[in-house]
């Protein structure tokens, strides 16, 4: 079904120098009535942008284009921008916008883009089931966007396309990236001026880095942005993410600068010493306990909540390791049965653990829950890279502390997990790190409140 929209006003012609704005406005009776609010209407849009954002709609003839800035930094403002402009500087054309995943598309760019089409009243019809948007041009073309993922980035084989853009390509595994862009490289192919145009958050030396900066050519252009280039974000949105993520990442985050993640520990905040506990547990604590699971192999972190100089600390008493989640219970049982009375055990486990099946007949979840434990997950998994950074940040703070003595998995691996040569947590191995951090990660994103964060809403963030 499609959603229809009137027509109306759009962005200064001043970005789009091929296009008559008289054309695209519905007008008031008079002429020079029709030219003085096509002027104001003209310079209001253009001067409301930022100097990035100037400069990544003003390009039009470089053939890949990208825009690489912090969080707040108008990004995602940009590229529904440049969709438009896109659109009708190709009429008739088809045009290709890739996210990461379908429910990026979903609830980033789809909202983002008829909020502000609909506020310049573009003449377009939205149809959400088929993910494609259809734009009525000033001379009487339609021209026709895709929106596709690079789940199924194999949907664009024997598209022709005219342009296309991509959001935050640095957060997709750089083979997925390489090989799904190549392939809309391909399909650009018609159209009078065809361009790719990317914008990201930088996520080490990944995709963004590799594509623009070692291999630069003629054909190329990167243009950088802070969050503190964006004057209309709140005066508390920069503290947050200060309080968010620990320094190591704010030079990404907030700078937008390629920060070398290769050759740092995941856990670099996380210091033996100064993280120690001595807590151990009592018949009056709640025990709360995060779970990894593996086949072959469940492994368990287990903590306990301590106010400590008026600060809330949650301290990991004990970590082991298992065969599989009734061999878990069972040590659970043995171990911490007085709490298990009091219905007092909270299990944080692996989202999938939901319906992978330790048995022929019995999720994991349910097997927890048949020996008193109560489980607290949500649907998936959380963002990975989220964790860490809460991860890191409580450790600074010293709000999440490790039994060093009790917790010998945890501890080597918390020193030992690090990135590959190209950004990514090292998989495997023997011993696989990523097991006891990953059961670490999935207790303190509960506990640590991550699960409750709330994305920032409101006036709208450019």
């Amino acid at each position: 079904m499609a959603f229809k929209k009137s027509g109306g006003s759009i962005l200064a012609n001043t970005l789009f120098q091929d296009l008559s704005l008289s054309s695209l406005v519905r007008q008031p009776e008079g002429e020079d009535l029709k030219e003085k609010l096509a002027e104001y209407k003209r310079r209001q849009r253009y001067e409301s942008l930022l100097i990035h954002q100037k400069k990544f709609l003003e390009d039009t003839t470089t053939r890949h284009l990208g825009l690489v800035a912090g969080f707040g930094a108008g990004k995602s403002y940009s590229l529904t921008v440049k969709m438009l402009q896109l659109a009708l500087d190709n009429p008739g054309c088809t045009g290709i916008a890739l996210e990461p995943t379908y429910t990026m598309l979903a609830d980033i760019l789809m909202p983002q883009l008829q909020d502000l089409w609909d506020e310049w009243g573009i003449d377009y019809d939205f149809y959400r089931g088929a993910a494609e948007v259809n734009v009525r041009c000033p001379g009487g073309e339609t021209s026709k966007i895709l929106l596709r993922s690079f789940e199924n980035y194999t949907r664009l084989r024997g598209v022709n396309a005219a342009w296309g853009v991509v959001d935050e390509i640095d957060t997709v595994k750089p083979a997925l990236a390489t090989t799904a862009f190549r392939l809309l490289q391909g399909r650009i192919r018609s159209g009078p001026k065809p361009q790719i145009a990317v914008c990201s958050t930088p996520e080490g030396f990944g995709w963004l880095y590799n594509f623009f900066i070692e291999t630069d050519d003629d054909s190329k252009r990167l243009i950088r942005a802070k969050t503190t280039d964006n004057p209309w974000l709140p005066e508390s949105y920069i503290q947050s993410l200060r309080d968010q993520y620990p320094p190591a990442l704010i030079e990404a985050y907030l700078n937008g600068e390629f920060v070398n993640l290769a050759q740092s520990t995941i856990f670099g905040d996380y210091d033996r010493v100064a993280n120690n506990t001595d807590a151990v547990w009592t018949t009056d604590d709640d025990i709360h306990i995060g779970l990894d699971f593996n086949i072959g192999t469940c492994l368990s972190v287990v903590a306990v909540v301590r106010q400590i100089a008026g600060m809330r600390v949650v301290c990991c008493i004990e970590s082991f390791k298992t065969n599989d989640t009734y061999e878990t219970v069972q040590f659970v049982q043995r171990r911490y049965g007085a709490a298990l009375q009091r219905r007092r055990v909270f299990a944080y486990p692996d989202a999938s653990g939901g319906a992978a099946h330790t048995s022929s007949t019995t999720t994991d979840h349910q097997i927890l829950r048949g020996g008193l434990i109560n489980v607290v997950t949500d649907r998936k998994n959380p963002d990975v890279r989220e964790t860490f950074a809460q991860c890191n940040l409580a450790f600074h703070r010293n709000a999440l502390r490790v039994n060093v003595d009790r917790c010998p998995e945890l501890v080597s691996s918390l020193e030992k997990w690090s990135y590959d040569e190209k950004g990514l947590p090292v998989k495997g191995g023997n011993p696989d790190h990523s097991h006891a951090c990953d059961a670490l990660r999935y207790l303190y994103w509960h506990l640590g409140n991550g699960a409750n964060r709330k994305a920032f809403r409101g006036q709208r963030v450019y």
